[in-house]
């Protein structure tokens, strides 16, 4: 009988151990869990605080923030221009309008009829007036931005 009881005694601790083992399992991915909305959270506040710079360059912002949201104007022109290749590559360009891809000889869009380009000088003459040339190493930036993204040479200021 005792013998019994030892098997009986083992197979119960051997079933509250496998219960803690789950219970930390289920924890641990709550945790994790938990984690990830903390995090997607963070990116939340980032985006909205680059909104608030992208509507209001001029303004001040603490720790760097600035900073950040400069790398971050950069990057997106390097993307753009990233973009602009590819679609090169391709033949083709995006309609202003309606940000459909269409041959790059079309004079109108297919899909909207709007005149490609007229648009496309329009938007030329915008984006030249909003941005300068690094002095140093000729990559062009916003027209806001105080260094080079390129080489990080301060970049003058109008």
């Amino acid at each position: 009988m005792d013998f019994l009881n030892k098997i009986k005694a083992g197979a119960a601790e051997v079933g509250k151990q496998a219960q803690i083992k789950i219970e930390v399992t289920r924890l641990k991915s709550l945790l994790s869990e938990k984690q990830q909305a903390v995090e997607a959270k963070y990116r939340d506040i980032g985006q909205k605080i680059y909104q608030v710079y992208r509507s209001a360059p001029g303004q001040d912002f603490p720790g760097g923030v600035k900073e950040i949201c400069l790398q971050i104007q950069g990057l997106e022109a390097e993307m753009e221009e990233i973009k602009e290749k590819i679609n090169e590559l391709k033949g083709v360009k995006l309609c202003p309008a309606c940000h459909r891809e269409i041959d790059y000889s079309a004079r109108f869009c297919p899909n909207c009829g709007a005149n490609v380009e007229q648009a496309s000088a329009l938007e030329a003459a915008e984006k030249e007036a909003n941005q300068k040339v690094c002095p140093q190493c000729g990559k062009t930036a916003k027209k806001e931005a105080k260094f080079c993204t390129g080489c990080g040479q301060m970049l003058p200021q109008e």
